[in-house]
């Protein structure tokens, strides 16, 4: 292999899914069924996102895997209670940071 070549990668930037393909994922991984709540969570992700790609939170804490911890929470606790314990608690993990 040429040596130029060994040592190049490519960067493919993903972007979040979001909208129904969110709420898709939320009901099929989550016990969240609820259309209000995970309406709700939808619209705070895309907050999460905003802030993420200004640099203001970790790309973490957007992620869909602590929405889907954040969907599951919320059948169980207030809404705010979950998001602290899901996204405010990791934000300030100083392993997460």
């Amino acid at each position: 292999m040429n040596e130029a070549l060994k040592n190049r990668f490519v960067v493919i930037e993903v972007d979040y899914i979001n909208g129904d393909i969110l709420k898709t994922v939320i009901k099929e991984q989550s016990r969240l069924q609820e259309d209000y709540t995970i309406h709700q969570i939808i619209k705070f992700n895309e907050d999460l996102r905003t802030m993420s790609k200004q640099g203001q939170i970790s790309e973490e804490a957007a992620s869909i895997r602590a929405l889907i911890d954040l969907s599951d929470l919320v059948t169980v606790m207030p809404i705010r209670r979950a998001i602290q314990r899901t996204i405010i608690d990791k934000l300030e993990d100083e392993r997460e940071q």
